[in-house]
């Protein structure tokens, strides 16, 4: 659950991740795909340390509100809202604190791979959204990895870590079936892939953060830099959205 993974340490690591080109145009691509309307309420689950709460509140403008909603209290407390119309609480996906048709619109980036029950937080979802009501929900499949290197046990055993504090690591495949015998419509799924031809201030390498130091996490990050050395660096990794209407 998100509440064990990301302690202060972790919350750090998202932080500089989050700041990377790679996970704005990420947030972009939401935002354009929910199309938020100034005024409307708007639930962010799973709200991280806040950037795509703050990219939605200056969306729906003074007369709006968000709500970010995270599991984690490290995340919840470096949250930092940009705007009187945004604030931040501590919740479960899977049992929000919110009442039946709170919220205009609605979204759920990288959270539902933490969910045990991914059928209950799409019906929470389905509750806390008036009728006609929008989300979007984006999640990784990570089967979908491409870093090249050397070693692919290697490879293998780190990307083995960097997902061990999911409950699932196949939400894409699992969405449409919750998400249609939860009650929802959906309009559009689309692919948006993350590509990396080098290291430095983008996703691949800020996922190094979150490695143990441990002999694996050493020797990694010793053969991404050869792999820099040869010219041979490369990173992708496919997220899939949904927006869905209820």
């Amino acid at each position: 659950m998100p509440e064990q993974y990301y302690d202060d340490a972790t919350a750090m690591s998202q932080a500089r991740v989050g700041a990377t080109d790679d996970m704005a145009d990420q947030r972009q691509a939401v935002c354009d795909l929910l199309s938020v309307q100034v005024g409307q309420a708007v639930l962010d689950i799973g709200s991280g340390n806040g950037e795509l709460a703050n990219d939605l509140a200056t969306l729906v403008g003074p007369s709006g509100r968000v709500v970010g909603v995270d599991a984690a209290p490290a995340m919840v407390a470096s949250a930092d809202p940009s705007d009187s119309n945004t604030v931040f609480v501590t919740g479960d996906a899977q049992q929000l604190p919110f009442d039946d048709g709170d919220f205009d619109a609605a979204t759920a980036t990288q959270v539902f791979c933490f969910v045990p029950d991914l059928d209950r937080a799409v019906a929470e979802l389905w509750r806390v959204l008036r009728p006609g009501g929008r989300a979007v929900i984006l999640d990784t499949e990570w089967d979908s990895v491409v870093w090249h290197c050397r070693d692919a046990s290697l490879r293998d055993r780190i990307l083995t870590e960097l997902t061990s504090g999911y409950a699932a690591n196949h939400v894409p495949a699992r969405l449409t079936r919750a998400l249609t015998t939860n009650g929802f419509d959906i309009v559009q799924r689309v692919c948006h892939p993350i590509v990396n031809w080098e290291m430095g201030d983008n996703y691949s390498t800020g996922l190094l953060g979150f490695l143990a130091d441990t002999d694996d996490g050493a020797a990694w990050r010793r053969e991404m830099d050869a792999a820099v050395e040869r010219g041979e660096y490369l990173f992708s990794i496919s997220r899939y959205l949904f927006l869905v209407t209820k």
